[in-house]
């Protein structure tokens, strides 16, 4: 049994091939290969007159480098983080848990879960997918888990006549706008009622400027920071007020949930403020897979006081459930940072940027 080996390549008089022995080239491959071919053929025609062997024929360029032979071959472990899950649009669900894991396959993960309405975590998931701490760092397994859904307030049916001027409403000079589910149910009524002049429209935080902005409506004024207590700070008087001598108006479509900071805050200043309960945030209800979930969640995600109520009420509806207060809160500012400091949070488990908005709150998830 025999084995003929052919190099070819410029770099050929460098190199040597281990095939059961280290065999040395000092001369010439292209010679070689040349010696080599009409090696070939001669063997041949000494098969043609009858000797008897076993030929394996094996060619290989000098200029790259030859397989080692399996001893000495390197094992590489084949990547264990999935391929990002494609996302798009404000409305992108989580179908399925995307996890991540180390390189050096340690299947411990911090489970992570996102509390915001179905549809509605697309922005969050995108800022923690990309953060340069989490998935390669901190391997984490994301999870959609509802805290909150909504429902028409006990003033809906309001909105529109007063964006419109009719029912006893008058004009505004501002319409303040303070998260993205206010910005829908605003963008609803203002086409129902025929895209009436809005005044100046006031936008708190950069989310709810592009919802609002994605519904064809303009933004004015957003204030430096996405707080009702800011807006109360920075919100100027309307000029047209201060020229007809009245004071300002502002109209607040609102949750009935959200806290009298804006209206109050506003009147003192002498602003004439009308809040309407437009919408309402109601818990969610979770499914036995939802809270057998939640009680291997590691970090929640906070985006509102109404989120953290949610997470806690349907924890006690958990038989055999832990505390719901007992894991680490990443919340997206300070407003729900001192919701779960009033449910009972330690200090230490509450996590959130001092400015809020959505690259902060992937942050406070990676502090956390």
């Amino acid at each position: 049994s025999s084995t003929i080996i052919w190099f070819e390549g410029a770099s050929a008089p460098n190199r040597s091939f281990e095939a059961g022995v280290m065999t040395p080239w000092p001369a010439s491959c292209r010679l070689l290969s040349r010696g080599a071919t009409l090696l070939a053929t001669i063997w041949t025609f000494a098969l043609a007159a009858g000797f008897s062997a076993t030929t394996s024929f094996t060619k290989f360029r000098c200029d790259q480098t030859p397989p080692l032979p399996p001893s000495q071959r390197s094992r590489r472990r084949r990547p264990s983080t999935p391929p990002l899950p494609a996302v798009s649009g404000s409305a992108a669900s989580i179908d399925a848990p995307v996890e991540r894991r180390d390189d050096d396959g340690d299947d411990e993960v911090a489970v992570v879960a996102l509390t915001r309405e179905d549809g509605k975590n697309a922005k969050l998931l995108r800022a923690l997918l990309s953060h340069p701490r989490i998935g390669d760092a901190i391997p984490v397994d994301l999870e959609e888990i509802p805290c909150i859904a909504h429902a028409d307030g006990p003033d809906s049916d309001m909105l529109g006549p007063a964006l419109s001027g009719k029912g006893g409403f008058g004009a505004f000079d501002y319409v303040a706008v303070t998260s993205p589910e206010a910005a829908r149910v605003l963008a609803a009524a203002w086409e129902a009622a025929g895209r009436p002049d809005l005044g100046e429209v006031v936008a708190v935080g950069k989310a709810t400027e592009e919802a609002l902005l994605r519904e064809g409506i303009r933004v004015g004024f957003v204030p430096s920071k996405a707080t009702a207590k800011t807006l109360v700070e920075e919100l100027p008087e309307s000029g047209d007020a201060t020229m007809e001598g009245r004071l300002t108006t502002l109209l607040y479509p609102a949750s009935a949930k959200a806290k009298k900071t804006l209206e109050q805050g506003l009147e003192e200043r002498g602003f004439v403020v009308t809040r309407l309960d437009t919408y309402d945030t109601i818990p969610a209800t979770w499914t036995p897979e939802k809270k057998n979930k939640a009680d291997l969640v590691r970090v929640a995600c906070f985006a509102s006081p109404s989120a953290i109520t949610g997470w806690l009420q349907n924890l006690e509806d958990t038989e055999g459930g832990r505390r719901g207060n007992t894991i680490a809160a990443a919340c997206i500012g300070e407003t729900s940072a001192q919701m779960c400091r009033d449910m009972g949070w330690d200090e230490g488990n509450i996590f959130y940027p001092e400015k809020p908005g959505v690259d902060g709150w992937a942050e406070a998830v990676a502090d956390a």
